[in-house]
């Protein structure tokens, strides 16, 4: 049934709220021992099959 349909049936015409976009202003991340992970080498694991 459709929202219209919903709504003549009811007798309700509330008007609806949909959030269609978020401004963010500011945005701050925290990454605990974050120099420590990038100076860890490591080799990378490829594995192919043919």
């Amino acid at each position: 049934m459709s929202d219209a349909a919903t709504n003549s049936a009811t007798g309700s015409n509330d008007p609806s709220f949909v959030i269609q976009r978020v401004y963010l202003k500011d945005l701050s991340l925290e990454q605990p021992n974050a120099p420590g992970i990038l100076l860890v080498a490591s080799e990378p694991q490829i594995q192919v099959e043919l």
